[in-house]
């Protein structure tokens, strides 16, 4: 729905905003509604959007964007990839991320995933997501670094 994409733009704005402007990155519009509108249209991909309904009408508070493709040493292996996962911080304890994350579950075991891989940046309250992810039954799987070049 046209709406939510426009919703969902906001919502890539925020994310950067809340948590990677602090480390020097910077936002481009263009190339998040690009990363966006794939994710919305992709048979290989979804969005998914949290709404909900305040003084300002229906609003987008949120938002959880994943693929799916084959483990690159097994292709009889369907992996979920988690993208982004991103609740507006007025709206964290509201459960909406939680909604959000069980429905992309749903998606990824609907287009045949064995797996699904969900991280977290250490900019955002790591520790928190950490005993979250693992109390909906994840568990440590992967270490990542960044460096610029």
């Amino acid at each position: 729905e046209l709406g939510h994409m426009r919703g969902a733009y906001k919502i890539a704005e925020a994310y950067h905003d809340d948590i990677f402007s602090q480390d020097g990155f910077s936002f481009d519009p263009t190339t998040a509604k690009h990363f966006i509108t794939t994710a919305a249209t992709s048979s290989n991909s979804v969005l998914l959007v949290a709404i909900t309904n305040d003084e300002e009408g229906e609003v987008v508070i949120g938002d959880a964007m994943g693929s799916i493709a084959p483990y690159i040493l097994d292709n009889s292996v369907q992996m979920a990839i988690l993208s982004s996962w991103f609740v507006v911080e007025k709206y964290r304890a509201s459960g909406a991320g939680i909604k959000l994350l069980r429905a992309f579950e749903s998606w990824a075991v609907s287009h045949g995933a064995n797996w699904i891989i969900a991280g977290c940046t250490t900019m955002f309250e790591p520790d928190r997501i950490k005993t979250l992810y693992e109390r909906m039954g994840y568990k440590p799987f992967d270490f990542s670094m960044i460096k610029e070049v």
